[in-house]
């Protein structure tokens, strides 16, 4: 199953790569294929899209929570950095719910359930 889902990952990174060349700042296209790159176990190719989508989009939160997700699967990056990207992304975006709840499960997974939820309820109070 783990061979099928890598096999689907590679399948779908040319269709993303075609996007990028008509349109290299769509943000879909980008997360896509920095998921399809992790699925695949390339890692740090993964994290090479996500830095250029910081670049595209500096204003955006989705490039840093892209790189955040590269940074969980290589296993390299220390936990107070990351938590850092997470909060940056939070700052530039904090109504956005999507945004809220990446960052809200990243605290839990950093057993800070509490402000987790305080940052949820400033979601649903703004």
């Amino acid at each position: 199953h783990l061979q099928q889902k890598s096999e689907n990952a590679v399948l779908a990174i040319l269709p993303y790569k075609k996007v990028l060349e008509i349109e290299k700042n769509n943000m879909e296209a980008l997360n896509g294929l920095v998921e399809c790159y992790i699925r695949d176990n390339q890692r740090k190719e993964a994290l090479m899209v996500a830095m250029q989508a910081q670049k595209l989009h500096p204003n955006k939160a989705q490039p840093i929570l892209m790189e955040c997700l590269c940074y969980s699967h290589l296993g390299d990056k220390k936990l107070e950095a990351v938590e850092a990207k997470h909060r940056r992304a939070l700052s530039l975006e904090p109504n956005n719910a999507k945004v809220v709840l990446k960052v809200a499960e990243f605290l839990i997974k950093c057993k800070k359930s509490d402000e987790s939820l305080l940052i949820m309820k400033n979601l649903f109070e703004s």
